[in-house]
């Protein structure tokens, strides 16, 4: 299973894919798919393609084998991936794209804990996407993201205030940190573990939008957006001797 998180100062990308297996020559290739946001435009998206690769049991560092990969692939925007999804040619389309299209879940997430800044925050309609019927979810995306903000969040650059949000499908409870309030755009970080359709996951990646200020002495309004992300299975920790590495 390949899962990793690239951060970049502006976008951050967000990856789970398929198990592979190497061929006889070393050779491996697999389906990759994920999401990203856009901390400066305050987007969210989804992407997927192929991953390909090398392994040479001969490379090692200590205990552990590497393997060596390129991806490719095409990215979407939230509403507009959903948007298709809705449609059996959108889905067809999708899955030629090496896009997850595969509805297997859904869960409505509401805020939990308690914050000076926001209130009232959900992530509601968050659907979980996969490759086929049954399987685990590779994706998950929601254009229905929103809160109610009661002071300026504090964020320093490297996070922010948080508050937990929780459904019957994720009673332990989603962070949602937020990493961007300024100029009328916001950008949160969502990460935590769950059940969706009988698969114990971690769903990762980031929310975004639009935030308005209500007239007033004080500060204040309401927050709207979209989130996308990966949807993580939870493993138990790899033994010494497996096959673990990543793209270079």
């Amino acid at each position: 299973i390949f899962d990793q998180s690239l951060e970049e100062p502006s976008t951050g990308v967000f990856l789970a894919g398929e198990q592979f297996t190497i061929d006889g020559e070393g050779f491996f290739e697999a389906r990759v798919a994920g999401s990203w946001i856009d901390l400066e435009d305050a987007l969210t998206g989804i992407l997927g393609g192929k991953l390909k690769g090398a392994f040479d049991a001969a490379e090692t560092q200590g205990e552990f084998y590497y393997w060596h990969s390129v991806a490719g692939g095409i990215s979407i925007g939230t509403e507009r991936f959903l948007s298709m999804a809705d449609t059996a040619e959108g889905c067809a389309t999708l899955d030629e794209l090496d896009i997850p299209a595969v509805l297997v879940g859904t869960t409505n997430l509401a805020q939990a804990s308690s914050s000076y800044y926001l209130e009232n925050v959900y992530m509601n309609d968050v659907r979980f996407f996969a490759y086929s019927a049954g399987a685990a979810p590779s994706i998950w995306a929601t254009g229905n993201v929103g809160g109610d903000w009661l002071d300026i969040p504090y964020w320093d650059g490297d996070g922010g205030d948080s508050v937990f949000l929780t459904s019957n499908e994720f009673p332990q409870g989603v962070e949602f940190e937020i990493i961007r309030w300024d100029s009328n755009r916001w950008a949160a970080s969502v990460i935590g573990p769950g059940t969706v359709a009988g698969h114990d996951i971690t769903m990762q990646g980031g929310a975004a939008g639009a935030y308005t200020e209500e007239a007033g002495p004080s500060p204040g309004g309401t927050f709207t957006g979209t989130a996308s992300g990966a949807a993580a299975p939870m493993l138990p920790q790899q033994p010494p001797g497996e096959l673990v590495g990543g793209p270079s």
